[in-house]
């Protein structure tokens, strides 16, 4: 009985390791798509424009 908690802990652990990891890499991928093709929808004069008036 307890070797099987323990290793439902163990799956449920790394499910949510799991989960958090491909969070994070969905938010650097969607990081990276936002800072690399979002001056080519705008245009990248007003890129420029955003980013030097900073």
């Amino acid at each position: 009985m307890f070797l099987n908690v323990k290793k439902v802990t163990i799956y449920n652990l790394r499910l949510v390791v799991f989960i958090k990891v491909r969070g994070m890499l969905h938010g650097l991928l969607f990081t990276l798509y936002v800072v690399f093709f979002y001056p080519f929808i705008l245009g990248f004069s007003t890129f420029h424009l955003v980013f030097f008036k900073k």
